[in-house]
């Protein structure tokens, strides 16, 4: 598989990331959509992030993304930092780990059920602790040129979309699956005794 990965997304990135923190020593980890991460070769059971999922136990009304970061933030005692950046049409967002900040970046430009499902994806990279594409500096300025030199362009991954990928989908899906299927399952309990029709007799 062959992935395109356009120079200005990870410069828009990056530039914003050196405001936030500055320069100097850092490690960084960065997870960019559909990219692959590390070499397991197993995923989890639907079973095993369900509970993953239930330990965050988030359950609200309506799903919002602040809300949603919020409470990852107080759940994981994170310093999660949420941004729309303007990305190229091909990158809807990535995860992106630098000193002890988390940033989530997503497509402003995406449909809002699209930006719902890339902040809730790379979120799972937080939650479910991947190790993502690391990088060591120096200088962050020098290490984004050699990021920008080996991953821009084509990078080409082993398996497609990768196993971290493969499981943070998972996560995405099951979360606001369950989220919807319980704020249904609320109204309709609010709605039981509702009597939703007009009365017949005035017809």
């Amino acid at each position: 598989m062959l992935l395109s990965i356009k120079q200005n997304d990870l410069v828009l990135m990056l530039r914003y990331i050196e405001e936030k923190t500055g320069s100097g020593q850092s490690e960084a980890r960065l997870a960019l959509r559909q990219t692959q991460t590390n070499n397991r070769a197993e995923l989890p059971t639907d079973s095993d992030l369900v509970s993953v999922i239930e330990a965050l136990d988030y359950q609200p009304d309506e799903f919002s993304i602040p809300h949603y970061v919020d409470h990852l933030r107080h759940a994981l005692n994170r310093d999660i930092d949420l941004v729309a950046i303007p990305f190229s049409e091909s990158l809807s967002g990535a995860y992106v780990h630098v000193h002890e900040q988390d940033f989530i970046f997503y497509n402003k430009g995406k449909h809002p059920l699209i930006q719902e499902h890339t902040v809730v994806h790379e979120s799972a990279h937080i939650v479910l602790k991947h190790e993502g594409y690391r990088f060591r500096g120096g200088e962050l300025h020098d290490e984004l040129m050699a990021l920008l030199k080996n991953v821009v362009g084509h990078c080409r991954t082993r398996n497609a979309p990768g196993v971290e990928e493969q499981e943070a989908e998972q996560f995405a899906n099951l979360l606001l699956t369950r989220i919807r299927q319980g704020s249904l399952q609320r109204y309709l309990h609010k709605t039981a005794n509702t009597n939703l029709f007009p009365p017949f007799d005035r017809l």
